[in-house]
């Protein structure tokens, strides 16, 4: 009887909670489908928060976009409204509210070239405020593209230069009893690094070095032009610690002003014209947002044809069963097919551009990759578009286009491949006290099982599998490039490039934003006017409600817990070990520069 009981109970609950699930859709829904365009007054002030993360692009959230809640903060977010506010005759002026931001440099040199082209195409003044958590070097590096730049006393600048930090494993690795096995081609291909070395190899050094003299040099150039100040009174002022950092840069010229909200709101008044008693006309980018290009004061023409956005973001794995807990974006070689073929399929398409983001990851799934974009660039021109990264299997894959693009801070290149497994004999052994035995038809049956060494016929074996694979990857690259695989080696070998130093070593064709590869396409595709199509296609609601619920669950718990964030990051490299055993093409380290 408590089994009925039970039974009975637990379907009525479940019926109740899927009636109530869907009743709040629906209300959520018809709210949503009922919100006006927003009246926009005139002389108002565009306010855009620039905080904490700005991906270049946000992943499709259908539950956030009806209950209108979430971060809306991106690259392509913010461009968007700034293209409009640049037209828009009821937009006087731009205010950013600017404090700690993080990020690619490529995604933030982007950005501040937009703020830039926003304030020299309207003519608006921009006015950048911090708070009390201040600025670190990326929040400047937007703040200081203002004309006007507040900062309130005794906030925090955190303006000290920056910094690269790796993590090694060899000596954990030593005490918990597990021996790597490493295969790998290419002097610089350091992915392996943190489980064979305690430092980085003087090649690491070499490579990330250059990415930190490109970062340092770029930050360096603009923030002295826009402030007016010389790069060397600014690079020296970064290497000192003020006891007053505030006073100093005011001092310095790298601040206008210190003062409040409220004095920033006096001093917009006054430069617009606007009267003291009334309310100041701020409108919030989320708003502003839902603003019609054509109300804005945009007007393209008629569209002559498309242009297919195909967007490569994540890792490089092969098919996987996907769950309801995926939550990171991956790429594989049947979801890129799938939306190359709709591109191709789709007769108003003219040209496509393929937006990579990624470190790479499987030889064999960024081997399918290529051939795909390889066989679609023989049908329509295809541009592929390198963004924060695209290198290993990530630049792998962008050798089948016509024609490819970076940005001046990519981070790319990186041709090479390594194998690593992971000999947990002593752990198993020594340290667990559980013992092995294996029956085999063939000596090299279990070569790839963690439960012992490998002879030196498998090393021999897998050293010639890689050098193979290797040789593979040079002639694609050859191919594309048009030259000698000899001629690529010099400058592959596992070396990351930031983009401009890839284009002046012949790995990429030019330089530009994904907007201007999008224009590079339509000329190519012999379009003068056109719109865009944008692939993958979103999931359906209830897929992507469910992963959000997710995600949004697992950060919450991250930043919760003091230290989660900072140990996460550190272990990231560890994830390895879940991953299949093959041969693979990622990016050296996680390139992360603060």
């Amino acid at each position: 009887m408590s089994f009925f009981k039970t039974t009975i109970a637990t379907f009525v609950g479940t019926l109740l909670a899927a009636m109530l699930l869907v009743t709040l859709f629906f209300m959520i829904l018809i709210s949503s489908s009922s919100q006006p365009e927003p009246f926009i007054e005139d002389s108002s002030i565009l306010k855009i928060e620039l905080t904490g993360d700005i991906p270049y692009r946000l992943p499709h959230n259908p539950f956030q976009e009806l209950i209108q809640t979430g971060s809306t903060l991106s690259v392509q977010t913010v461009q968007e409204s700034l293209g409009k506010a640049i037209h828009d005759d009821r937009i006087d002026a731009l205010w950013l509210q600017v404090n700690r931001v993080s990020g690619s440099w490529a995604s933030l040199a982007e950005l501040r070239e937009s703020i830039s082209t926003f304030r020299q195409e309207s003519g608006k003044p921009v006015y950048a405020l911090t708070d009390d958590i201040g600025m670190n070097m990326g929040g400047y590096f937007l703040a200081s593209a203002a004309d006007t730049l507040v900062v309130p006393n005794q906030t925090y600048l955190e303006l000290n230069g920056f910094s690269i930090q790796m993590s090694f494993y060899q000596e954990l690795f030593d005490k918990i009893g597990i021996e790597p096995e490493i295969t790998r081609v290419g002097r610089y291909k350091s992915a392996v690094e943190p489980f064979l070395r305690q430092e980085a190899s003087p090649e690491q050094r070499e490579q990330l070095d250059a990415i930190l003299d490109h970062i340092h040099t770029l930050f360096l150039s603009e923030v002295a032009e826009s402030r007016e100040i010389s790069r060397d009174q600014l690079d020296s002022w970064l290497g000192t610690l003020p006891p007053d950092p505030v006073a100093s840069a005011l001092e310095s010229g790298l601040i206008d002003r210190i003062g409040y909200p409220g004095d920033l709101e006096m001093m917009i008044r006054q430069q617009l014209n606007l009267e003291e008693d009334r309310e100041l006309p701020v409108v919030s980018m989320r708003r502003y947002q839902r603003v019609p290009s054509e109300s804005a004061g945009l007007s393209s023409g008629e569209p002559e044809g498309t242009v297919a956005v195909i967007h490569a973001t994540g890792m490089i794995m092969p098919q996987t069963i996907e769950t309801p807990f995926d939550s990171q974006p991956v790429i594989t070689a049947k979801s890129i097919a799938a939306s190359l073929e709709t591109a191709l399929e789709n007769e108003d398409v003219h040209s496509i551009v393929i937006a990579i983001n990624s470190g790479g990851g499987a030889v064999s799934t960024s081997e399918l990759l290529y051939e795909s974009i390889r066989r679609a660039a023989e049908k329509k021109p295809v541009i592929a578009w390198f963004g924060d990264v695209a290198a290993s299997g990530g630049y792998y894959m962008g050798m089948g286009a016509n024609e490819v693009m970076a940005t001046p801070s990519t981070i790319t290149g990186s041709i090479g491949i390594y194998s690593m497994m992971f000999n947990s004999e002593e752990l198993y052994n020594d340290h667990l006290g559980i013992r092995f035995e294996t029956l085999k038809t063939h000596e090299h049956a279990d070569w790839m099982r963690m439960t012992r060494a490998q002879t030196d016929t498998e090393r021999a074996a897998m050293q010639q599998y890689m050098q193979h694979g290797y040789d593979t990857f040079l002639d694609r690259v050859a191919t594309n490039r048009n030259r000698s695989t000899e001629e690529i080696h010099t400058v592959a070998q596992g070396r990351v490039w930031t983009g401009e130093d890839a284009l002046d070593q012949g790995l990429v064709d030019r330089l530009g934003s994904l907007e201007d590869a999008i224009a590079r396409a339509a000329e190519r595709g012999g379009l003068e006017v056109w719109d865009t199509l944008e692939l993958p296609r979103p999931k359906p609601l209830f897929e992507a409600l469910f992963a959000s619920a997710e995600t949004s669950v697992r950060g919450w718990i991250r930043d919760s817990i003091p230290f989660a964030r900072e140990f996460s990051e550190q272990a990231e490299p560890l994830s390895i070990l879940e991953q299949p055993r093959q041969l693979w093409a990622i990016l050296p380290v996680d390139i992360h520069v603060e």
